[in-house]
């Protein structure tokens, strides 16, 4: 249950947060009024991916105890993605609004 919530919660933003940043490194630029704080933001929001997982839940347990708590797991990690992800991303969009442009 911890694992698949952690996974979910913590995983996605990381990977999408690292792979902005090299892409970024080797080149690449953030869009106009991109911040890292919204690339955060996006990358909790991209935790919730709870329809393949539970897709993959379903064929990779057999034990009902199990596929429960692997759902509960996903639905945890969906649902504090989501919080996180919008209070990033509003706090991420508040900032850009009383930022001057450069």
């Amino acid at each position: 249950t911890w694992g698949v919530a952690v996974g979910l919660f913590i995983g996605k933003p990381v990977g999408i947060l690292a792979g902005s940043w090299i892409a970024v490194r080797l080149g690449a630029r953030l869009p106009g009024g991109a911040t890292w704080l919204g690339i955060l933001g996006i990358g909790a929001i991209a935790g919730i991916g709870f329809t393949v997982a539970l897709f993959v839940a379903e064929l990779a347990y057999t034990d009902e105890r199990l596929l429960t708590y692997g759902k509960v797991g996903i639905l945890a990690g969906s649902f504090a993605s989501a919080a996180v992800g919008y209070l990033l991303l509003r706090k991420s969009t508040a900032r850009a609004a009383t930022t001057p442009p450069r």
